[in-house]
């Protein structure tokens, strides 16, 4: 859905992750897979001046630390979903108060 509507290329990439693999594993495997995307951009038809990150989650905190490292031009995209707190409003069930203690 991504690509479609920003119309462009989109590279999905797995990483090392925790608590297998420990820190900064999945940040430098997220900086390799940038590296190779610029390096090998032309070749799947993307122009290796245009790169974005994005993720969902811990993705979305690797896509963020990789661009914060490299600087601009780099743009993350991060996608955070609502706490459960902010979702649909749940249901009452019983009374609206609690009963006083006996």
């Amino acid at each position: 859905m991504v690509a479609t509507r920003s119309k462009t290329i989109v590279v999905s990439v797995g990483c090392r992750l925790a608590p297998e693999h420990r820190f900064p594993g999945a940040v430098e495997d997220t900086y390799a897979a940038l590296r190779w995307v610029a390096q090998n951009a032309v070749t799947f038809g993307a122009d290796p001046e245009r790169l974005a990150l994005f993720g969902e989650r811990a993705g979305g905190s690797l896509a963020a630390i990789t661009a914060q490292e490299l600087g601009p031009p780099l743009h993350a995209l991060v996608e955070r979903p609502l706490p459960q707190r902010f979702s649909a409003p749940r249901r009452r069930r019983g009374p609206a108060v609690a009963p006083a203690p006996p």
